[in-house]
């Protein structure tokens, strides 16, 4: 089998890799957090890390990252976790001969768009999306054909537990059982699974392409039919109602950021299909997992 080494392996994805693929490669997990996991490398700074710890090893995956938080505004942070140690990563990788170099990254490289492609032109809008693609590019310069670069770029992930994004925070909102303001949420929004995620980095290095590739699950879902799976997983009925037209806008001029993520649109077209990878059924079943880790965690 071949020999992985998973960067940042205590975050969220990594973890799920590991998790769910270790049958089928051999994982070290590189990480400043215990994980539990076997195999696994403790240090205090990745920049700092030995080149003997990328000897032997076929695949690096990285899935160090700062994420957009807005009390981070600095773009210097974001530049040296999501750019910067890419790039370190990846020429220690290449140095010592590692064939396959996969970077996990996002589709905020394509700013804000209600539809996008692998051809959409990249225009990101906050640190994080500009700093992820300053990486993609330049991992991509990288390349050869010894040193196999892929880029996943997915929309927000769900399912696993405690997944990244805003989806946690919706399960919250509707926990609070109030009436919401979706009834007339009827926008479309493609989200990702985070065992579909992990089926495609897989698909992916496969390939053995080096390449971006945007994914998604094969389905697309509505706020309001969000809410409503959710509901039903917490175990009661959630009542909504509909705002209307002209508040929706005034609210869009002040926090146009809310109302994009909850009544816009966004609509991904993958370059990275295979067919049987998700289901309308692994939506409940990822907000499930998420509802459990949140009844969990006592709320």
């Amino acid at each position: 089998m071949k020999r992985v080494l998973v960067v940042g392996g205590s975050s969220f994805v990594a973890r799920n890799i590991v998790s769910n693929l270790s049958t089928s490669y051999v994982f070290t997990s590189l990480t400043r957090t215990p994980t539990g996991y076997e195999n696994e490398v403790l240090v205090a700074d990745y920049f700092t890390i030995e080149p003997s710890i990328f000897q032997d090893v076929d695949i690096v995956i990285n899935c160090t990252a700062i994420v957009h938080q807005p009390k981070i505004t600095d773009e210097a942070s974001y530049n040296r976790v999501n750019f910067e140690l890419a790039i370190h990563l990846a020429t220690l990788a290449k140095e010592a001969g590692v064939q396959q170099f996969l970077q996990l990254s996002t589709i905020a490289v394509y700013g804000s768009v209600d539809q996008l492609s692998i051809e959409t032109k990249e225009l990101p809008t906050n640190p994080y999306g500009r700093s992820k693609l300053k990486a993609d590019e330049a991992l991509l310069r990288m390349a050869s054909d010894t040193f196999i670069v892929i880029c996943i770029r997915p929309p927000m992930i769900y399912g696993g537990g405690n997944a990244p994004g805003n989806m946690m925070r919706l399960i919250t909102l509707v926990d609070k059982k109030i009436p919401l303001p979706f009834g007339n949420a009827h926008s479309k929004r493609d989200f990702i699974y985070i065992h579909t995620l992990v089926r495609y980095c897989q698909y992916a290095l496969e390939l053995n392409k080096s390449a971006c590739y945007v994914v998604r699950d094969s389905f697309s879902v509505t706020t309001k039919d969000l809410v409503q799976i959710i509901s039903k997983s917490l175990g009661f009925r959630t009542h909504l109602f509909s705002i209307p037209s002209f508040l929706l806008t005034l609210l869009n001029k002040v926090k146009p950021g809310i109302v994009e993520k909850l009544f816009g649109q966004l609509i991904v077209t993958p370059n990275l299909e295979q067919a049987g990878f998700s289901s309308p059924e692994d939506l409940e079943k990822g907000i499930a997992e998420m509802v459990t880790f949140y009844q969990n965690q006592g709320n």
